[in-house]
């Protein structure tokens, strides 16, 4: 996908994150997510990463993330899931709890 200011824009970026964007040459979704690795703009890169990928995969990606750091959550803690394009937040108490509503409404949320 192609990345444009404009876009940038519409999505919300940053101004120091557009800033850095300008200055650089690269317009190719994921060689800008590259670059971003590259500089150690993480925050950034990952910011950009949800962005392109497809309402299943930020789904996917979203559960992938929370098996990936299950052990550092406890019973209490609040998940905040970027739930959709538009950065709904789901508090989730725990992590079973999410486990559970994304088996129960992964499915549908999956087909949006």
């Amino acid at each position: 996908m192609k990345i444009t200011e404009q876009w940038l824009k519409k999505e919300s970026a940053c101004l120091e994150g557009i800033s850095w964007f300008n200055k650089q040459e690269e317009r190719d979704g994921v060689e800008v997510m590259k670059r971003l690795i590259t500089e150690e703009q993480l925050s950034w890169a990952n910011w950009l990463c949800v962005r392109l990928m497809t309402h299943k995969q930020q789904i996917q990606y979203a559960v992938y993330n929370v098996n990936a750091h299950a052990a550092n959550f406890t019973t209490g803690n609040y998940l905040n899931v970027f739930q959709d394009r538009y950065q709904i937040i789901v508090e989730i108490p725990n992590v079973r709890l999410l486990h559970e509503v994304l088996l129960l409404h992964g499915p549908q949320v999956c087909n949006k």
